[in-house]
């Protein structure tokens, strides 16, 4: 224990002891574990005073801790947990039950993320709301992601009408909010989808404050410093790591015996398909 309190000390850290129990119920404290936080987080509340301290104890699926921050009398609180790997793991809270609503429509989808329950806690951020990133919010309130959280400070403009999901004509005229026309849109398809529009930018401090609560972080900007931007915060942060959606295309009208046109598509994967009249593979034009 004499390592760990030097370390702490040393490093401005808090200490919280954690150990298992192997039944599959929601996890208790026992007797002898909240005897032994009793004795063990005031001490090291003493020698570091400013940083919370706990004691942690893991179930299959589910976690009990007591974790008193300074000022605080410990109370035995539920505590989510996310396992960090080769990939991000959450274990939710004790009796943390989302609304998944009309299960009946997850039925299909169920086949490939399995439990809807899993889904319906996610938050999901999305950074960037016209073109790709209205079309990934639609599709996450049609998955019932619990929560999406869109960041964007743009006001629409009548040319953002072409790409837009969910964008009316009068919006653009009014110079609506980006986050105001998702909010509309995400409460239009229901399926239990919240919406939490943050109008500000990345890195201000209240897109930052917002990123740090997703889960996963959808990247819809178009350059690639924004982009380094969104993976650095997924990094410092143990969010899932960020995902960039971008997709631009170009129309080119060759001259043919047929007149017959020609299609390109390019998108940040670098994967192309053009058109002739049926589809034929060509060159990737970046």
């Amino acid at each position: 224990m004499l390592p760990v309190i030097n370390t702490a000390l040393k490093e401005d850290l808090g200490i919280v002891v954690v150990h298992a129990h192997a039944f599959g119920n929601p996890p208790r404290l026992s007797r002898p574990d909240r005897e032994s936080a009793a004795r063990l987080l005031p001490m090291f509340a003493r020698r570091v005073p400013q940083r919370p301290h706990g004691s942690v104890v893991l179930s299959p699926g589910n976690a009990g801790a007591v974790i008193p921050f300074p000022g605080e009398a410990p109370n035995t609180a539920n505590v989510s947990v996310r396992w960090m790997g080769t990939s991000l793991i959450d274990w939710p809270s004790v009796g943390e039950v989302p609304d998944l609503g009309d299960v009946e429509v997850f039925d299909r989808q169920g086949l490939v993320v399995g439990e809807q329950s899993l889904v319906a806690r996610a938050r999901v951020a999305v950074v960037g709301l016209c073109g790709g990133g209205s079309h990934v919010v639609q599709q996450l309130a049609h998955s019932g992601v619990g929560t999406i959280i869109g960041i964007d400070a743009d006001l629409c403009e009548k040319t953002n009408g072409h790409r837009n999901i969910g964008m009316m004509p009068v919006d653009g005229a009014q110079h609506m909010a980006k986050t105001a026309v998702m909010r509309r849109l995400v409460t239009s398809i229901g399926n239990g989808a919240s919406f939490v529009g943050v109008d500000a930018r990345v890195p201000e401090p209240t897109a930052l404050e917002a990123l740090k609560t997703a889960d996963l972080i959808v990247g819809c900007v178009d350059n690639l410093h924004a982009r380094a931007d969104l993976q650095e915060i997924a990094w410092r942060y143990v969010t899932r790591t960020s995902m960039s959606a971008r997709t631009s295309v170009r129309l080119r009208v060759t001259p043919r015996p047929l007149a017959s046109r020609s299609a390109e598509t390019s998108t940040s994967s670098s994967q192309a398909a053009s058109a002739h009249g049926a589809v034929a593979s060509s060159p990737t034009r970046r």
